[in-house]
């Protein structure tokens, strides 16, 4: 690929919501080993967040699986979130579009 990404998630802005919990990760996609190194270095010497921030980030990276017991309250909050997001931001192009001059593409995703 030739594009380039970078995805940013944060315990408490994600589906945890977690207020105060500065605990979150990075993705980079498509970088060279060169550019890796240098972010690295960078993040190594401002980032380091506590045992309970980093207990938050491995739950969010570890949801419950099918057949375990809070998976089924697990889907239904997140889908209850993920549903939330997805109204506010149609409500969000549909308030756009009325605005002379702007134009926004239908959201496909929350």
């Amino acid at each position: 690929h030739d594009a380039q990404l970078i995805s940013f998630h944060s315990t408490s802005k994600g589906i945890i919501g977690e207020c105060g919990q500065r605990g979150g990760y990075m993705e980079f996609v498509g970088f060279s080993n060169k550019v890796m190194a240098q972010f690295t270095k960078m993040a190594a010497t401002s980032l380091s967040s506590g045992t309970l921030s980093q207990i938050f980030v491995g739950l969010m990276v570890t949801p419950p699986a099918e057949g375990e017991p809070s998976y089924e309250l697990f889907q239904e909050e997140t889908g209850e979130i993920f549903a939330g997001l997805k109204r506010r931001a149609l409500r969000l192009t549909e308030a756009l579009n009325r605005v002379p001059g702007i134009e926004c593409q239908a959201i496909e995703g929350a």
